[in-house]
């Protein structure tokens, strides 16, 4: 599939789309009205999502604009075009995207970058594909959520984004970086790197975020996006890929936020605390505290 194949694709689904991206925007004759490309209540942006124009979009406050829905995305979420269109594939279900004739990602940065190494084209695809492969068994989502305690729809949530799959059965948590795969085998919890290398989980959202929460593993990064404490657009959950696993490097990617971090209460955690909480005091954070896990836990289950 082309990048011209998911422009058009987005298209024919553009309403779903640009409700989607702007959940806050209302739907105005043949277009989709929300304030500006942060997402807030108003009408100075306009997308097209009817008519000759589908696609277009302009913000009449800043002059900010583009043609197309990718372009839109890109926008909105400050990332490159490429990257943009993987993203729209993902939405739209699309297992595998063409994109020849856009520069190649590079295999490798400098150790002391706060980013991830990149994946390899075709290691983000089987990424993608376990994601799809998730979102469309919904009688699999509904049983790892009734196993979990989690909602449905959350599940399928962080299928788009993508930073949940499945593969092989074994549950897949995508990264920017790689994908780790979690199972249980004769009893015991199994986990393994399928490929790529350990970062932040959900950390490439943190850039539109002031309030981040920490979570020590995805499972309780899970729970608290299922207890809806993201649901102010301000506040964001990102995961350790393990209680021991916090580079020094990425401590910048916290600068002028206010950082909770949500570790359990045994040995592990209380390392994590200490080692973190080095690293993320203010001034580079704007605040840092603890919050009781074992309650927040709680609380989301009640």
């Amino acid at each position: 599939m082309t990048a011209e194949d998911i422009k058009q694709r987005l298209n024919d689904r553009a309403p779903e789309f640009a409700k989607w991206l702007f959940p806050d925007g209302k739907k105005e004759n043949n277009h989709w009205r929300v304030g500006s490309l942060n997402g807030e209540k108003g009408k100075s942006l306009g997308i097209c999502i009817a008519g000759s124009k589908v696609g277009a979009f302009k913000d009449f406050a800043t002059e900010e604009g583009g043609n197309n829905l990718v372009e839109l995305l890109a926008q909105a979420r400050h990332i490159a075009y490429k990257d943009a269109l993987r993203s729209c594939a993902v939405w739209l279900g699309v297992p595998s995207l063409d994109t020849r004739g856009t520069p190649p990602k590079p295999t490798s940065l400098p150790t002391t970058s706060p980013m991830p190494i990149p994946m390899l084209d075709s290691e983000y695809e089987q990424g993608l594909a376990m994601a799809v492969a998730l979102r469309e068994d919904r009688a699999l989502c509904e049983r790892i959520a009734r196993s979990r305690n989690w909602r449905t729809e959350t599940i399928i949530e962080l299928t788009y984004e993508p930073s949940l799959g499945w593969h092989d059965g074994k549950l897949a948590f995508l990264y920017e970086s790689g994908c780790k795969l979690r199972w249980r085998e004769n009893g015991e919890r199994v986990i393994r790197w399928a490929f790529g290398k350990p970062w932040l989980w959900r950390g490439g959202y943190l850039w539109c975020r002031s309030n981040i929460l920490i979570a020590e593993g995805e499972t309780d990064a899970i729970t608290l996006i299922d207890s809806g404490v993201e649901d102010d657009r301000e506040t964001l959950v990102v995961a350790l890929p393990s209680a021991s696993t916090f580079n020094e490097e990425w401590a910048i990617l916290f600068r002028g936020k206010h950082v909770a971090l949500c570790f359990d209460g045994d040995d592990a955690g209380e390392r994590a605390v200490a080692r973190v909480s080095q690293l993320l005091q203010p001034p580079l954070t704007e605040s840092l505290e603890r919050l009781n896990w074992e309650g927040l836990r709680n609380a989301s289950r009640a």
